[in-house]
């Protein structure tokens, strides 16, 4: 994966450091597992297809609950597209985060990747990849200690 690097600013609340990783289509997601704060989101230049990144924080300096955090990790997510596009000169940046899982559960986000027919699923507090639904709705039934009228009610699976 590629990997970049986003530190906060010192006056800014929460102070965290993290990275940004493209998620690729031809590597397994049912790989991935990181514990920590993240955002999935996806951006393209100039008309392109859009690609997914992970950013995912690995220090969380101030130790700030996810709900603060989550708000400041969207805008570096923001900030990182705006960046890249500046260094491209694009004229067109186009960018996207995920849709919840469920109204019931913010920040709670399912992704199927079509080429490789895995699941992603960002959970606030981590980032974990399966190779089936009925994997991840174990997961969240029993890690995540959701009720199983929440897993398999209404809910949004996105498309990566």
């Amino acid at each position: 994966m590629e990997q970049e690097s986003i530190c906060s600013c010192p006056s800014v609340y929460p102070r965290f450091f993290a990275v940004v990783e493209r998620i690729r289509q031809d590597v397994p997601v049912s790989k991935i597992s990181y514990k920590g704060a993240n955002v999935i989101f996806s951006y393209g230049l100039n008309g392109e297809p859009a690609q997914d990144y992970l950013l995912a924080v690995n220090d969380n300096i101030d130790n700030a609950p996810y709900t603060k955090l989550n708000k400041v990790l969207i805008k570096a997510a923001e900030w990182f597209v705006r960046v890249k596009g500046l260094e491209a000169k694009a004229k067109r940046v186009e960018y996207c985060f995920l849709h919840d899982y469920t109204p019931v559960v913010p920040a709670l986000q399912l992704v199927r990747y079509e080429q490789s027919a895995e699941f992603l699923l960002s959970f606030g507090a981590g980032v974990k990849g399966f190779k089936t639904l009925p994997e991840v709705e174990a997961f969240m039934t029993e890690e995540l200690k959701l009720p199983e009228n929440v897993v398999k009610g209404d809910v949004v699976i996105n498309a990566g």
